[in-house]
Order: structure tokens, then sequence, then C-alpha cells
């Protein structure tokens, strides 16, 4: 599919607030288990004797004024990416407030792709970022989107 295709293209990282098991599963089970270079930033989760033994991503973080939850500041992983410089541009997608610390951290070259009424985009709205702003409303206008930065990258 396409979203494969430009994902064999571009680097790509997964942050969320879910469990490692859950997002394995989906990730396996469309075969894109191997495509995120950039790693995979959520909470550790694993199968032990019938039962799902889960930790905190982040025991604590200091962020407590974009909506952070206490285990993962998303803007903490995206920070982290950045320091160490190996990408040209990143594209951010998100939806939740929870979502605004990671796209404050990102730079003029970057982008945010916020899905349309959501409150990452309303937060947006409210206070702009210096990454460009696309708004989604469905997949397909998400994977549109993402097509048309990356092409524009690429040449």
């Amino acid at each position: 599919s396409d979203a494969t295709t430009i994902l064999r293209r571009n680097a790509a990282m997964r942050c969320c607030n879910a469990l490692w098991a859950a997002v394995e599963t989906v990730l396996r089970a469309h075969g894109l288990e191997d495509f995120f270079d950039a790693g995979i930033h959520t909470n550790p989760a694993r199968w032990d004797d019938g039962k799902l033994r889960v930790r905190r991503y982040q025991e604590e973080n200091a962020c407590t004024q974009w909506m952070c939850q206490p285990n993962l500041c998303k803007g903490d992983v995206v920070q982290h990416i950045l320091q160490a410089d190996r990408f040209e541009m990143v594209a951010y997608v998100g939806d939740g407030g929870g979502d605004y610390c990671a796209v404050s951290r990102l730079r003029p070259c970057d982008h945010v792709l916020a899905r349309t009424g959501y409150r990452l985009e309303q937060r947006l709205r409210e206070a702009p970022v210096e990454a460009g702003l696309v708004s989604w409303e469905d997949g397909q206008e998400l994977l549109d989107s993402i097509r048309l930065i990356f092409n524009q990258v690429c040449l």
C-alpha cells in the first residue's frame, strides 16, 4: 500500500500512551513491525504466565503544563529524537491534547498533521507552533497529506 511505501522510504517512529503488547499486535498484523527505525516509544508490556505485565515508559516526567501523562511526555521523546540529528524533517501525526507538548518542540522545517476538530488542532489554533500545520479528517486525507509532504522533501 501507499502507507508502507512511504514508511519504507522514510524514517518513522511511534509514540503513544498505549501498551507495547497492543501496539506490537497491530504492527505485526499489518507487517509494519520493522518500519519504525526511530523507535516505538510506549509503555512496556509483555505476557507472562497468562498475565499482562505493564510498566511505565517513564517513572515520572517533569512536564505538567502540556497535558502530558505522568508516565509519558511525548515532548521528551521528540526532543531526544531531534537532538540525535538523524532526520531532515519530522512529520508528527496526532489528535489529542497530550500531543501538543511534542509538537511544541518541532522545528520550522517540520510538520504537524492534526486531526480536524480534535483537541490538538484546537490547541494549535490558540497557540501556534513553529512547525507547519496540516489538518486532516480521515485516513485518506491523512495519507494524501503525508505523501505530499514526503514527496516535497524527497525531491
